[in-house]
């Protein structure tokens, strides 16, 4: 429990970084910090923390009081009043179980919220990808064009000094329209993507996104295989920790079938003086 949750204070405590260029990694901490629903999962994996205490303490006393309009006579004298303080302990070790399954119920929640992590990650990444390559493309074609308008002067000026041909300077006209309307489809086309990225961050969908010039390599696990996905997925892991969650209040139901001590302090109210029986 405490290793996890100092992992996910590393996930939540770091901000965002600005309009800057940024990584995948970057925009995975934004999402987290900014998505209702995650935070509703760790909130719900707060409130299960939150009952393991609960579930190991007995119960609370009963406190009972009784008043007798006509006093009733005992060996004592006339008893007024009764007041009653009852306490009840389960089983021997029935709540270490109720503490064990909702420390199980915890865990499924810590795992059913990593889960929903992982799968906001995974729409981030399949947002900033195509986003990235059509920056790329959108540099290439700034380049492309600039390229092209130096050669288009110089052509010009050869076809002006009679050393080009005009076959050349038209030549380069259509390259640079080519360029140009290529450059505008794209531009066209990143206001969809920004919108769709943006939203799985939830910010402004025009916010400015600027990503890294270059990507470096992934290192893949040396024990990656596809066995593996299964055994460390954290949906496996919640079905795994709800079966044992299931079987451990199986054990509880069976222990809160077995008798209960009972405390009782029972303090009677005569005329004369109060007593403890």
């Amino acid at each position: 429990m405490n290793r996890n949750n100092i992992y996910l204070l590393l996930v939540f405590m770091l901000a965002g970084l600005g309009v800057y260029a940024q990584s995948p990694d970057d925009y995975y901490q934004i999402a987290a910090e900014n998505n209702p629903g995650l935070k509703a999962k760790y909130a719900a994996y707060e409130a299960a923390l939150q009952k393991i205490p609960q579930a190991r303490t007995l119960a609370d006393p009963t406190f009972s009081f009784g008043y007798f309009v006509s006093p009733v006579e005992t060996r004592v004298g006339p008893q007024r009043a009764r007041f009653s303080l009852t306490q009840m302990f389960p089983w021997f070790g029935t709540l270490k179980a109720q503490g064990d399954v909702a420390a199980l119920n915890a865990e499924v929640q810590f795992q059913e919220f990593l889960d929903a992590r992982n799968a906001l990650f995974f729409r981030v990444a399949q947002a900033w990808y195509p986003l990235y390559e059509l920056q790329q493309m959108q540099r290439l074609e700034q380049e492309n064009i600039r390229l092209l308008e130096s050669f288009k002067t110089t052509t010009t000026q050869k076809y002006e000094n009679g050393m080009g041909a005009m076959v050349d300077v038209i030549r380069v006209d259509l390259l640079l329209n080519e360029a140009q309307i290529e450059l505008e489809i794209l531009n066209q086309k990143e206001a969809s993507l920004l919108s769709r990225f943006n939203a799985l961050l939830n910010r402004a969908y025009n916010a400015p996104v600027e990503v890294v010039d270059s990507l470096t390599d992934m290192d893949l696990l040396p024990d990656y295989r596809k066995d593996s996905l299964l055994v460390n997925h954290p949906r496996m892991a919640a079905l795994d920790l709800k079966v044992k969650s299931g079987e451990a209040a199986e054990r509880v139901a069976l222990k809160q079938g077995l008798p209960k001590i009972g405390w009782d302090s029972i303090m009677c109210w005569w005329m004369s003086a109060a007593i403890w029986l």
